[in-house]
């Protein structure tokens, strides 16, 4: 069975810029209380939404 993803690309691509925003106040928390680990791991996962985010544009 296959399931026709179409419908929902625009909610998913909602929620990858909903994530990517969230992310990036997080970032600028930690810039202020200069959390460096904290910051890192924030970092590499702004980078993978980011990428899903572009995949997922390109479809």
């Amino acid at each position: 069975m296959k399931i026709d993803y179409s419908e929902y690309k625009k909610d998913v691509e909602l929620a990858l810029n909903y994530a990517i925003r969230a992310i990036k106040k997080e970032l600028e928390i930690c810039k202020e209380t200069s959390d460096s680990t904290q910051s890192e791991i924030l970092k590499n996962r702004l980078s993978k939404f980011e990428f899903l985010l572009k995949k997922f544009s390109e479809e």
